[in-house]
């Protein structure tokens, strides 16, 4: 039994140092922008007198933007919908090439797309490949433009410049694409689908929903009274919520993963408790039956650190078994969470040393209170009692 709370204790503990590297290894993922720095909140412009009144949501946005942009602190400010790591799903369509007709039942190229303002980049530290991004000429009476991000550039059109083509969907207008830019992962920092975005501006094809984001130089928290206040001088009926900043929406994209570290962390502990506990039931119950057999040793000139060693050797014994045990378990449960989870590759010899030092030095400690009592038994009184 102890040696099963052993190889238990060792699985846990090991799955926690695996769950804890993987953990430290998505936090460093680039999400194809900077976070920090960034507040977030969102205004959805459901009302009457917005609904199907696009130059009304345009001055409401560029209003917004132009207010926040104005206060000390602010860097850079802009809409963008869906907000990337936000809580709007996606919106995802097919779309066509100019001079590549699709056949017939063929959906075409797919993608997600995204709508923004011109100082999105700005505030979001995106990197521009090529072309440009959109400014504020890019405006309804306009030449339609669209900026793609680089792995739709390498879907289709690869060895060429993207730059220049045009591409249209759900029958509007030609848009031309003016701008490459870094691909921004959608909403998570351990699987990335890898799906191209399209973006448009938000002059040219508002859409009810802008959430808002603002880079400040000081602290992001310091400016939710004054976005709060920039949608309130727009539209006074109009309130904005979910104001949060960007990092603490990456970060919640890592929620899950770090509710198993935390709780692996405490069943490995109380693991490794149960097993020095019964580890020092053990020993202390073997050490007294042996009570005779020490003190004869004793009488015949055996040394203390001898007696110490015979019951440390039987702990290293037990452990072994166990540990044995628990490196087959872990090797297994690592082969299956590998194609679980992601990033559960690195990190695993020192999550097994860890585990087995740690397993080591708690039975060692548990071992030694019976074992320094057995030393300390005068042969004579065990002789006599005998």
């Amino acid at each position: 039994m102890v040696g099963s709370q052993v190889a238990l204790a060792f699985v846990l503990l090991a799955g926690t140092g695996l769950f804890l590297s993987s953990l430290r290894q998505l936090q460093s993922v680039d999400p194809g922008f900077r976070a920090s720095g960034v507040l977030t909140g969102y205004v959805t412009l459901s009302g009457p007198s917005y609904r199907d009144n696009s130059d009304k949501t345009r001055v409401f946005v560029q209003h917004v933007i132009s207010r926040i942009s104005e206060q000390p602190g602010v860097a850079a400010a802009a809409a963008v919908f869906p907000l990337p790591f936000g809580n709007t799903v996606s919106p995802s369509g097919s779309f066509e090439i100019e001079s590549r007709p699709t056949a017939a039942g063929d959906p075409g190229p797919h993608c997600d797309k995204r709508w923004t303002t011109s100082g999105y980049l700005a505030v979001m530290k995106v990197p521009l490949f090529r072309g440009r991004w959109f400014t504020d000429d890019d405006r309804a009476n306009t030449q339609p433009v669209a900026v793609i991000d680089d792995v739709l550039a390498r879907a289709y059109w690869p060895n060429q410049d993207p730059v220049g083509q045009r591409i249209r969907w759900g029958g509007q207008p030609w848009a031309e694409i003016v701008g490459v830019v870094n691909h921004v992962r959608r909403d998570s920092l351990e699987v990335d689908e890898n799906k191209g975005v399209i973006y448009r501006p938000f002059a040219q094809n508002p859409v009810e929903e802008a959430p808002f984001i603002v880079r400040t130089s000081v602290n992001p928290e310091a400016m939710k009274d004054a976005l709060s206040f920039a949608v309130l001088s727009a539209d006074q009926s109009e309130v904005i919520y979910d104001v949060r900043t960007l990092g603490s929406l990456v970060n919640q994209s890592l929620a899950g993963r770090q509710l198993l570290v935390w709780l692996l962390s405490v069943f490995g502990g109380l693991a490794l408790l149960l097993a020095a506990v019964g580890i020092y039931g053990l020993l202390s119950y073997a050490a007294t039956e042996r009570t005779t057999e020490f003190g004869i040793r004793m009488a015949l000139g055996a040394q203390r650190s001898q007696v110490v060693f015979l019951v440390l050797r039987d702990t290293l014994a037990l452990i072994g078994v166990g540990l044995l045990a628990g490196f087959v378990l872990a090797a297994i449960a690592h082969k299956v969470l590998a194609h679980v989870f992601a990033a559960m590759g690195s990190g695993t010899l020192p999550s097994l040393v860890v585990a087995t030092l740690s397993l080591l030095s708690a039975a060692i400690v548990a071992a030694l209170i019976p074992a320094l009592r057995s030393a300390s038994v005068d042969p004579v009184i065990a002789l006599r009692s005998e």
